[in-house]
This record gives structure tokens, C-alpha cells and sequence, in this order.
């Protein structure tokens, strides 16, 4: 576009300059979350605890085997989630050590997909 931003212009060709120097190839395209991140979105729509679905998804486009892993733990029971022995800093390390349970597992995998696309990458 003519009048596209210069600025976010620069940020998708800073991404794709590390992608080359990390030897981490973007695929056939800038991924989901980039595009989230630089419309900055990525805060008010891919993560919100109510909607672990669609952060999952964003994650699954970098880390198919974790998004998969963390979305079975959204159907589990209390009992079964206790039985995992996972803690919500497991997640996040901003996160207390409590154990997952239904009330809390969507805000840990939330979590956990915000530290891996925004920092872990």
C-alpha cells in the first residue's frame, strides 16, 4: 500500500531480518500473531483468559505440539488437571504456584501463550 505505515513497515522487516539471522524461517507468510501484534491487537483480542481458543491458535502457527498439549488441559476435570501436577507458573513465571484447576487453567494457557509468542521467541 502507498500509505501503509513506515513504522510498522520497519517492524515486519526487523521480524524478517531476525527470522534470517536466527535461521528461523516465517514460513509463506508473516504468522497470525505478527500481524495481531502490529495492528496491537494482540493484547485486547488474542489474549483474553474468557477466549483461550483463539490465543491457542495464534500459538499453534509457531508451536503446533505445546498449543495442541495446552488445549487438551482446557477439557480436563479438577481431578484430572490436580493430577498433572502443573502449577499456573509452569505457565508464566508471573504467576503464583497455584495448581491448575477449571477456574484458573484458561488464564494459565493464556498466559503461557503470551510469554512464548512475546518473549520466548
Amino acid at each position: 500500500r502507498a500509505n501503509a505505515d513506515t513504522e510498522k513497515l520497519s517492524l515486519v522487516g526487523r521480524f524478517l531480518l531476525k527470522s534470517v539471522l536466527d535461521d528461523h524461517p516465517t514460513g509463506p507468510g508473516p504468522s497470525s500473531f505478527l500481524l495481531e501484534f502490529l495492528s496491537g491487537a494482540h493484547e485486547t483480542r488474542a489474549f483474553r483468559d474468557s477466549h483461550p481458543t483463539y490465543a491457542l491458535q495464534l500459538l499453534a502457527n509457531t508451536d503446533p505440539v505445546i498449543a495442541q498439549s495446552w488445549s487438551n488441559l482446557l477439557h480436563l476435570s479438577d481431578d484430572q488437571l490436580a493430577a498433572t501436577t502443573l502449577t499456573l507458573d509452569a505457565f508464566d513465571d508471573a504467576l503464583p504456584d497455584d495448581t491448575l484447576s477449571r477456574a484458573n487453567v484458561s488464564r494459565a494457557v493464556v498466559a503461557g501463550c503470551r510469554r512464548t509468542l512475546l518473549t520466548d521467541r
